[in-house]
């Protein structure tokens, strides 16, 4: 399987589990037919990220695309992505973005 077709099935994993508080690397590397260590090998060789930074990556990349779709709700957006905790959501979202949600939300506002 090649580098792009692995990523694909790994974004399609966390897709299908996007709204799940409860979805958790184990399952991730049981969808994929794979053992942890091998999937979390795999994901640092091709992405430089863990399993778990590739799956808050992704959820932060939704919820962004959420947020410019023209979602106004920072928890509603966070639950959609599977976060239940808004103050970890926060915490990812600003880890990526450099902003929180609101700032954000403030920015897209003003540019509009």
């Amino acid at each position: 399987m090649t580098n792009e077709e692995f990523i694909k099935k790994c974004t399609d994993v966390v897709e299908a589990n996007l709204t799940n508080p409860d979805f958790k690397v184990g399952m991730m590397a049981y969808s994929l037919a794979m053992s942890h260590s091998s999937l979390y090998k795999r994901l640092r060789e091709v992405t430089g990220m863990s399993i778990q930074e590739f799956v808050n990556d992704y959820k932060i990349d939704r919820a962004i695309a959420k947020f410019t779709a023209g979602a106004t709700t920072v928890r509603a957006v966070a639950e959609q992505c599977g976060i239940s905790d808004p103050k970890h959501f926060r915490t990812l979202f600003r880890r990526k973005t450099g902003m929180s949600p609101t700032e954000f939300l403030d920015k897209l506002n003003a540019s509009e």
